[in-house]
């Protein structure tokens, strides 16, 4: 789940912007096969750069990405990025 910067609040009920969330996987519980990517854009507004990094930011979940990394936009706190980094790359590739 993503909320705002400085939300104070990492509730689901409120004050969200978006979730990654894992619809099906395997018995190990360690590989997603489904993955539903929920946008809140009723508590808006937010302008088309907010809406890239929280696609981006989602997404990068649905690929196996962490909430580390120095920059990209997985990494919490940022608004303004809209890319992955070279570490998120890094990942996405060996991945797959």
């Amino acid at each position: 789940m993503y909320a705002p910067s400085g939300s104070g609040t990492e509730s689901f009920e409120e004050d969200w912007a978006g979730v990654a969330e894992c619809i099906s996987h395997n018995s190990a519980n360690t590989i997603c096969f489904h993955w539903h990517l929920k946008m809140d854009t009723a508590d808006g507004p937010y302008d088309s750069d907010q809406r890239k990094h929280l696609v981006c930011h989602e997404g990068g979940h649905a690929f196996g990405l962490r909430h580390i990394g120095a920059g990209g936009c997985v990494a919490p706190g940022s608004w303004s990025v809209k890319n992955w980094d070279s570490h998120d790359n890094f990942h996405i590739n060996s991945y797959y």
